[in-house]
Formats: C-alpha cells, structure tokens, sequence
C-alpha cells in the first residue's frame, strides 16, 4: 500500500496508535486459527523490527505536523484549484465524489512510489517484508511517510477536500490497511464479492509477489476501482497461492530483516540503482 493515509495527520495520533496495535493483536488471532498461507513468519524479531521502524515513521509524521503544515497550507492555499464544498451539488454526492478522489490519489502516490527510482528505495522497505500479514501496514519508512504527508497535504488543500471527508478516509485507509496485508483466509466466493467494493487481502497479496509484473499491479488503497481503469488489476498471481513468494529479488533485495537494515536499505537500493544508469 502507499504509505499510511491521511490519518495521523488530522485524527489523534494516540487514537490511531491505539487502533492499529489493536487491529494487528486481533489479526494476529485470526491468522492464527484460520491463516491463508501457513508460513506466517510472526517471529518476535520481525515484529520487533516492524514496530521499530514504525515508530521512526510516527515521528517522522509528528515532525511534519508540527513544522510542515501550517507552511504547507500557506505555500499551497493560494492555488487552490477547487473546493469539493463549494460546488453545486448535493452534500452527499460532493462527499463521495471527494472520498474517491482522495482515494485516487493514494493511488496515484502508491503507483509513482513503483515508478520513480527514489520514491521506490524508500517504498521497498515495505516490501522487504517476505511475509505479510496485519504487522506489514505498518511498515514504511520514515522519509516515505514524509513524502506522502507532504504530497497528501498540497493535494487536500488544491482541491478543498472537506475534513468530514478527510477523517472519514482516514479511519476507513487506517483500518483497512492492516486488514488487507493480513494472512486471512476469506472464502473465496465471499472474496469474489468483495472485490466490487474494497480491496481484499488476495487481491493485494498478488502485489506483493516478487514477480515484477506481479509486484507492478493491484495499486489501489481502499478502491478497485482505479486498478481497473488504469489497467494495472491483476485477479490473481501467476502461480497457486502455496508457492507464492512475497518480499523483494535482486538487485532490489537489502540486508537482514532488522532495524538497522530497513533504515539504510533505501540509500543503498538508490544509490546502486543510480550507479547502473551512469554506467
């Protein structure tokens, strides 16, 4: 997924702490009765890493809300392109208009952060995760989670997104994020259902396959929707689900999955990827 959503930037962070640990313990539970691959791979030192790097990403976001938005809004209001609120048209349209342009642009964000070299250093940490569950929501690096809270920011401000709008989707990406990566086996006609209407954990699954037009498909954040216009949905992965492998291949694989590691992974992926165009 993109890195996080607008949540923590206009919601109580210590609401959203509470709510995501609170997700990943009960998910926990569930992948561990009815799992979908049985290689669940929730050791304590990969959870331990996961939440060290999540909790970097958290004051990365709280530096950016106390230093970046008020600048933000200043540089960025001036330009306003629209206000969602200010058009004439029903309340209720106008707000699901808004939720799916919001949800458009974490798309957008996730499909740029495949795409351009630097934004992919930073959003390989979260696919270094070679097995997905619940816990890998949370894992993102600090500077992906600034990037997005600064591109996120300018977009909501551009195009007057309303904040009913925007705590809405924030609790909907927050709660949804954790589900999605989680090792939850769901029926697969309920899936087949599903599918309409959200993202489902199978769909998203498939993207984090370390096959390149595999990893390249299923952007979407809450909606399928943009996935099928933009033509990068992809139903399934190319193999079953019992051999599909997950976390990053050469030459975008890093070191050990450890703190230390997923905190520099970035500098060294870029770095070895600007080295082979300058060849």
């Amino acid at each position: 997924m993109a890195a996080g959503s607008p949540g923590g930037y206009f919601v109580s962070e210590t609401f959203l702490i509470f709510l995501q640990l609170s997700i990943v313990a009960l998910c926990w539970l569930v992948e561990h009765y009815f799992p979908r691959l049985s290689n669940r791979g929730d050791s304590v030192r990969r959870v331990f890493s996961i939440l060290v790097v999540w909790a970097a990403a958290l004051g990365a976001v709280a530096f950016c809300q106390a230093y970046l938005f008020q600048p933000l809004i200043s540089l960025v209001a001036p330009f306003m392109i629209f206000s969602f609120s200010q058009l004439p048209i029903p309340n209720a349209v106008g707000f699901i208009l808004s939720l799916l342009l919001l949800d458009l642009f974490q798309y957008l964000i996730h499909w740029a952060s495949h795409k351009i070299s630097p934004l992919w250093a930073l959003h390989s940490v979260h696919h270094a995760d070679k097995h997905v569950t619940a816990a890998t929501g949370l894992l993102h690096h600090p500077l992906e989670m600034m990037f997005s809270f600064i591109v996120t920011v300018c977009l909501l401000i551009l195009f007057g997104i309303s904040l009913q709008v925007i705590v809405t989707y924030s609790l909907l990406s927050t709660f949804h994020n954790l589900l999605v990566h989680a090792n939850v086996n769901i029926p697969a006609r309920l899936d087949r259902v599903l599918r309409w209407f959200i993202v489902t954990p199978d769909m998203h699954r498939t993207h984090h396959s370390v096959m390149p037009t595999e990893g390249n498909s299923n952007f979407g954040q809450l909606f399928p929707y943009w996935d099928w216009l933009f033509r990068t949905y992809q139903a399934k992965p190319s193999t079953s689900l019992a051999k599909l492998k997950m976390g990053l291949i050469e030459p975008n694989k890093g070191g050990a999955f450890n703190p230390l590691e997923l905190m520099v992974q970035p500098f060294g992926l870029y770095g070895a990827a600007y080295r082979s165009k300058t060849k």
